[in-house]
C-alpha cells in the first residue's frame, strides 16, 4: 500500500464486491487525494451529479464519503514521511459492511500493520460538515486491533439503530 495513495473496497455495483482496488501514485507529491477521487469518480461514477459538483478546493474526505454511500471503505495513505512520521492511513466507512467486505478487510489490514490509522465511521453531511465517530490509536493499537474495535462499536450502532 506505500506505493498508493488511496484503496477502495467495493461493497456493491459493477465490481465484486470486497475487491480492492489501489489507485493514485504515492510517491508523486503534486498528485493530491482529491484529484485521485475525482479522476476515478469521473471513470467510475460519470453519471452521479455530486462528483461532478466537486472539485480539487474539496477534502478529500467528503468524496470519500459520497464513495461510502455506494458501499465502498475508502483507505487514504496520508504518509507524508515515513522515516521521521511512520506510515500513517485514514479509513472512511460505508454505513454497512458486506461479509465478504470484511474478509478483504482483514486481509488488508495485515498488509498495512506497519501504519498508524484511524477510523471514520457514521457519517454524516450536515450543512455541509462532515460528521461522524472516529477512531483513533493512542497506545499504539495495530489497524487490526482498531477493526475489531470498530466492529463492537458498529455493532452497538447497528443493535441501537434497530430498537429505536
Amino acid at each position: 500500500m506505500e506505493d498508493y495513495k488511496l484503496a477502495f473496497i467495493y461493497g456493491a455495483g459493477e465490481e465484486v464486491r470486497g475487491e480492492i482496488q489501489n489507485i493514485g501514485n504515492a510517491h508523486d507529491k503534486d498528485e493530491l487525494h482529491i484529484n485521485c477521487l475525482l479522476k476515478f469518480a469521473k471513470n467510475k461514477y460519470g453519471d452521479v451529479n455530486v462528483f461532478n459538483r466537486l472539485n480539487h478546493r474539496h477534502r478529500p474526505e467528503i468524496a470519500a464519503y459520497f464513495f461510502s454511500l455506494f458501499g465502498h471503505i475508502v483507505f487514504f495513505n496520508i504518509t507524508r514521511d515515513a522515516k521521521k512520521y511512520g506510515k500513517m492511513g485514514l479509513f472512511i466507512m460505508p454505513l454497512e459492511i458486506t461479509d465478504k467486505q470484511k474478509e478483504s478487510l482483514t486481509a488488508f489490514v495485515k498488509t498495512i500493520d506497519d501504519f498508524h490509522v484511524d477510523i471514520c465511521y457514521d457519517l454524516k453531511l450536515i450543512d455541509g460538515i462532515l460528521d461522524g465517530r472516529e477512531i483513533q490509536a493512542f497506545n499504539g493499537e495495530t489497524p487490526e486491533k482498531l477493526l475489531e474495535i470498530y466492529y463492537k462499536r458498529a455493532s452497538l450502532l447497528t443493535t441501537k439503530s434497530k430498537t429505536i
